[in-house]
C-alpha cells in the first residue's frame, strides 16, 4: 500500500486472521467448505494495521459422482464424500483498512 507516494504497507505482507467457519466434505459428494477473514497487517514502522477481508473455498463436488453410485448400488451413496476444502499458502485475499491508523515513516 502506498500513500503520497511512500511505501507503508510492503506487497506481499502476510495478514493475521481466522476461520470464521468450515464444514466437512459430506456423504453423497457435498463438498467440504472453509471460511477465513483477514484481521490484522503490519506496517513498515510495524505497527499493525486492522484490516477487513475474506475468503471462501470449496472442496471438489461429487454430488454427481455419488447419485449415480447410490442409483446403481445403493450402499456406496455412504461412501463418496465431497473434497477437502484448501487454501494454499500465498493465496491472495481483497482488504480494506477497517480504521484510520497512524503510522510512522523514516
Amino acid at each position: 500500500m502506498v500513500i503520497d507516494d511512500k511505501v507503508v504497507i510492503k506487497a506481499g505482507t502476510q495478514a493475521t486472521g481466522e476461520v470464521t467457519a468450515s464444514k466437512k466434505g459430506g456423504i453423497v459428494g457435498i463438498p467440504g467448505r472453509i471460511e477465513i477473514a483477514v484481521k490484522y497487517v503490519e506496517a513498515v514502522d510495524k505497527t499493525s494495521v486492522p484490516i477487513s477481508g475474506s475468503k471462501t473455498v470449496e472442496g471438489e463436488d461429487k454430488l454427481i459422482a455419488g447419485i449415480v453410485l447410490g442409483v446403481l448400488c445403493l450402499p456406496l451413496i455412504f461412501v463418496v464424500r465431497g473434497g477437502t476444502p484448501r487454501i494454499s499458502a500465498g493465496t491472495m485475499i481483497d482488504a480494506t483498512v477497517s480504521m484510520p491508523t497512524t503510522i510512522t515513516l523514516k
